[in-house]
């Protein structure tokens, strides 16, 4: 498995200098555009010098500029793929391959992706989450789309065992009209979003920063364009084995963050779930 620039760039984090931090951050809140220009265009977005820029290439293991953007290049393409690319040849070769080869092949990139998702998740990224969705004074507001939707109701479920206030965005648009406008710095917005990004979700994040919200992105090495309104953001792999892209690891990552939520809570959260079962039990 190849590692992205961004899966790099998460796990050298720790040992940047800031100056080359802030490097990063530049990079990762504008993926890829801002390291497509000059080196002097990057600098300047980053409020870095020239110098810095060069020496955060070199940390992350490129010989020059021109290597670093060759590879980010790469990425895009990558980015960019449809279904159909991603079939290709070798997939349409192997439709007649044996149901336990396809099974072992799909499991080993679903293992694959779990693993490069843990692993190169930047542990203040984790904590900030952490602490941000254990703060019950926080609404927290779950958004994805045409298929990581259902991360945004997994979130949202998992979070209402042990805590309250915390909802997916409508999907019809005069109740989502009306929650962002009254969206406000008390909020928390979780957004999904994977390659094919959504020009919705992007849209959504602009205009919930803009009326004071903290937003959250998880998203693939590729990095969503709601990255540049995000506060913290998390990768997960999506690569799978044929034309689909995987949301398993995704969902490791989402129930593993509601796990350290559960511990960050404690007591209370215990309690809370004490009253839900009672009710459950009622209902069910």
């Amino acid at each position: 498995m190849t590692y992205s620039i961004t899966e790099q760039i998460n796990a050298k984090f720790p040992s940047l200098s800031q100056a080359e931090k802030d490097a990063a951050r530049c990079l990762l809140n504008s993926y890829p555009w801002v390291g497509l220009k000059t080196v002097q265009h990057f600098a300047s977005q980053a409020n870095v010098s020239s110098a810095t820029i060069v020496r955060f290439v070199q940390t992350l293991g490129f010989k020059g500029f021109k290597q670093f953007q060759n590879a980010l290049m790469s990425e895009t393409s990558e980015r960019d793929a449809s279904p159909l690319t991603q079939a290709g040849d070798e997939f349409r070769n192997s439709s007649s391959a044996l149901l336990e080869q396809t099974l072992n092949q799909t499991a080993t990139a679903y293992l694959r992706g779990i693993e490069a998702t843990f692993k190169y998740a930047k542990e203040d990224d984790l904590e900030r989450i952490v602490a941000l969705f254990s703060n019950q004074q926080h609404r927290i507001i779950c958004h994805g789309g045409t298929f990581s939707w259902v991360l945004a109701q997994h979130l949202v479920a998992q979070l209402g065992l042990f805590r309250g206030n915390q909802i997916a965005s409508p999907l019809s648009d005069l109740p989502l009209i009306e929650l962002i406008s009254q969206t406000s710095a008390d909020d928390v917005w979780v957004f999904f979003d994977f390659r094919r990004y959504s020009p919705r979700s992007e849209q959504i994040a602009r205009l919930t920063k803009e009326n004071g919200a903290i937003i959250v992105i998880i998203t693939d090495r590729w990095i969503s364009p709601v990255a540049a309104y995000s506060d913290v953001s998390l990768v997960a792999r999506v690569e799978a084995f044929g034309p689909s892209d995987t949301l398993v690891p995704a969902f490791a990552l989402v129930e593993a963050i509601c796990e350290c939520v559960s511990r960050r809570i404690g007591k209370a959260g215990i309690q809370y779930l004490e009253s839900f079962e009672t009710l459950r039990k009622e209902l069910c």
